[in-house]
């Protein structure tokens, strides 16, 4: 019995040794980094900066940006068309560098458009890096405004044939993230004759792959002089790398070390088995909150109306509910054109006054889709300090929020609603239903 204490202390006693010098080591090793970022400062990072000291997050346009800024021939990057040429290397396009190409984002919506002009050449990029849901019809959309619209090709085997000059690329932070069925199938309102399904295939590339090879590849060709250009490359690189390993590993660790008892592990079996009720009694408590406010606030020329414990619709008082209304559903905020209006109408109207109507849209943080009764819309466009905030993809995160950040949530839906009551877009919304109520 002596014996086994003794062999048990021994052992304590070595495990202690051990450790200590796992400890010592580990604390060598951060001594060591901080010594050699005081000489090179290789721990800093200007994005992050902006991140976690300005709390200016790089959002999915800020990303289209900067991707246009290295592709862009006459940047201030001064390395003309060589960052272009060997993007265009990297999907297997052949180009002669004395080949004009113009580079837009935001582009009819899509996120960043290269455009040849001799030769016509025509590549769209998508821009998921922050992992944004797609929108129906969305990249149908873009092949048919932007490629087909040139084109006037719906033949798969065309697109097929010219793989070089035609492409669509989704670019996404990880495999993990794949394009939905219903952003490639055709709305409602397009041409009968045109295909079903988008006629061309969609590449999907990655920022923890693609991205990273074409800015090492980026970093290779620079002169050795050009220090700037090559520090920011590297500190891109770095934060897309980074950045997208704490979105993927970020919330799961957050899960595991919530629940690393038996005890607390069961309350989470519980509330997975009562999701979906929680859930609704989250939103329902939202929408009293927004509800009860509303009585006070509104202003004179608008009304409301609930309904299901998820939704509420503003509209016009005085008029029908089922005219031009701001929605809101969860995670959606938008402008519709209900059943009571003619759809065609509305869109010509707009369309004939596109700047006057432009200020709709303009009110809107952000914009994540559209189609034929749809003026425009967002998703997930609120802000807690989270690793989420601006795009919150997943509605029963956001639900917790509802019900447990109730007050916040809802301050933040009026101040959306609010902007789209200004007395400009007040008379805009009384123009569209007096010119377009069906008859």
């Amino acid at each position: 019995m002596g014996e086994n204490t003794e062999k048990n202390n021994d052992n304590t006693i070595n495990n202690m040794k051990n450790l200590d010098e796992e400890v010592l080591e580990w604390h060598k090793k951060v001594l060591e980094d901080k010594r050699k970022h005081k000489e090179n400062g290789h721990n800093f990072n200007i994005f992050e900066l902006f991140e976690n000291e300005l709390n200016i997050g790089i959002q999915e346009g800020h990303h289209s940006k900067l991707i246009k800024y290295l592709l862009d021939a006459n940047a201030s990057h001064g390395q003309g068309n060589q960052f272009l040429m060997k993007f265009l290397e990297s999907i297997g396009i052949k180009a002669d560098k004395s080949d004009t190409w113009s580079v837009k984002t935001e582009y009819k919506d899509a996120d960043i458009v290269l455009k040849r002009v001799h030769l016509e050449s025509i590549i769209i990029i998508e821009n998921k890096s922050n992992g944004a849901p797609d929108q129906p019809n969305q990249l149908y959309g873009y092949w048919y405004h932007i490629i087909y619209n040139k084109t006037k090709e719906h033949d798969p085997n065309f697109y097929e044939q010219h793989k070089d000059r035609y492409r669509i690329i989704y670019l996404v932070p990880n495999s993990d993230k794949k394009y939905e069925n219903d952003a490639i199938v055709k709305p409602k309102n397009c041409d009968k004759d045109l295909p079903d399904i988008i006629p061309m295939s969609i590449e999907t590339l990655t920022y923890d792959d693609f991205i990273q090879k074409w800015l090492s590849a980026c970093i290779k060709i620079l002169p050795k002089t050009n220090c700037r250009v090559r520090d920011y490359l590297i500190q891109y690189k770095t934060f897309c790398n980074q950045f997208y390993k704490k979105m993927n590993n970020a919330l799961l660790q957050q899960t595991i070390d919530s629940f690393g008892t038996l005890k607390k592990w069961s309350a989470l079996v519980e509330l997975i088995n009562n999701n979906n009720e929680i859930q609704e009694r989250w939103w329902k408590k939202l929408q009293q909150e927004v509800s009860q406010r509303e009585i006070k606030e509104l202003d004179a020329n608008w009304t409301f109306k609930l309904f299901n414990p998820c939704y509420i619709q503003w509209y016009i008082k005085g008029e029908k509910d089922n005219t031009l209304i701001i929605y809101w559903g969860r995670d959606v905020l938008k402008v519709n054109i209900l059943g009571a209006l003619d759809a065609a109408k509305v869109n010509k109207l707009i369309k004939e006054k596109g700047s006057q109507f432009d200020i709709i849209k303009q009110s809107f943080n952000k914009i994540d889709g559209w189609d034929a009764r749809t003026i425009a819309q967002e998703n997930g466009d609120f802000n807690f300090d989270f690793i989420h905030d601006g795009k919150f993809t997943n509605i029963g995160i956001l639900a917790w929020y509802a019900g447990n950040k109730t007050e916040k949530l809802a301050s933040q839906l009026i101040n959306k609603v609010r902007k789209l009551q200004t007395t400009e877009i007040t008379k805009l919304f009384k123009e569209i239903n007096a010119e377009c109520t069906k008859k």
